[in-house]
């Protein structure tokens, strides 16, 4: 029977030693809560990373223990709720898959900052056949996944939803969706503000990312040498990113949950969902605020992106 492991991670604050502030956000926890709580309904064997022990050690060790059990017919589940930044690009090359902005995006974890790129290298681990779903409820998230050009799908079919996040990638250069053959809707969709939002972003913003890197620079310029030291591994596991926002827009805040992951547990209204990937992401593209547009994104079309959500 496929094995179904999930991994949810939530900060409200983060440590000032690193980042010069706590740079204090309301609804993270809840959101990883929320989403451990989906996770195990759904019959997920749920880890809850939060707070001050959502370090970076604690949140790659947690994905690469999933590699070695999840087996090639399993599923991963990772939710992060969190600030987005980034750090200077080291190896901002053409056809690299990065936007071409000297400009890599993170999550902000607890004591330090978490590159794509980092990410990028974890997929690798997992064997061929397993499938990653990644939903990062966070600024600058639509690259989170690490979209390689030379995997990237060439050609695009898809729903207004998806059509309408490809064509703001496109002309923010930014990231690439899946190559599925979707119908398309009659009418146009209506985004509306999820319920429990407020004017407060996900993110840490330019001048604060600036800062952030430039303290502690020696040590962001030498994760990433050492990953881009690295000879590029294949990744063999079909990975699916589902994203707040795309990675130049912002994501927003809520008292009790991001307007996001609000969106996304109305939808899924206690599973009575029945639709897949595609379906989830028009749903929730219909109900979030214009400037915040949810992304669905993958490594290569994955098979399972037309499974119902959240099913092992």
């Amino acid at each position: 029977m496929p094995k179904g492991i999930s991994i949810h991670i939530g900060l409200n604050e983060l440590d000032e030693r690193h980042y010069q502030g706590r740079f204090a956000l309301a609804g993270c926890l809840g959101d990883a809560h929320a989403m451990r709580d989906l996770a195990a309904a759904a019959g997920f064997e749920p880890r809850l990373i939060t707070g001050s022990a959502a370090t970076a050690a604690a949140v790659l060790d947690a994905i690469g223990e999933a590699s070695t059990r999840v087996g090639g017919d399993g599923i991963v589940l990772i939710t992060y709720s969190g600030h987005g930044g980034r750090v200077r690009d080291l190896d901002d090359q053409p056809g690299d898959g990065d936007r071409g902005d000297g400009w890599d995006e993170t999550w902000c974890l607890y004591d330090r900052e978490v590159v794509d790129d980092e990410l990028r290298a974890c997929w690798a681990d997992f064997p061929a056949g397993a499938r990653v779903l990644v939903v990062s409820d966070s600024c600058y998230s639509g690259d989170m996944i690490r979209l390689d050009e030379r995997e990237r799908a060439a050609r695009v079919a898809e729903t207004p939803a998806l059509w309408g996040t490809r064509a703001l990638a496109e002309t923010a250069e930014a990231v690439r969706m899946l190559d599925l053959e979707a119908p398309v809707l009659g009418a146009p969709v209506q985004r509306q503000v999820a319920r429990g939002s407020l004017p407060r972003a996900r993110a840490l913003g330019e001048a604060a990312s600036r800062r952030v890197y430039a303290r502690n620079r020696s040590q962001y310029d030498e994760i990433q040498k050492q990953v881009h030291g690295t000879p590029l591994r294949p990744v063999h596991a079909e990975v699916l990113l589902l994203s707040a926002a795309q990675d130049n827009e912002t994501a927003a805040d809520g008292d009790s949950n991001g307007a996001f992951t609000t969106a996304l547990l109305e939808v899924w209204n206690g599973g009575a969902f029945q639709g897949d990937y595609v379906a989830l992401h028009t749903e929730l593209y219909r109900r979030l605020a214009p400037g915040q547009h949810p992304i669905l994104a993958a490594l290569r079309p994955p098979s399972f992106a037309r499974e119902r959500a959240f099913s092992i």
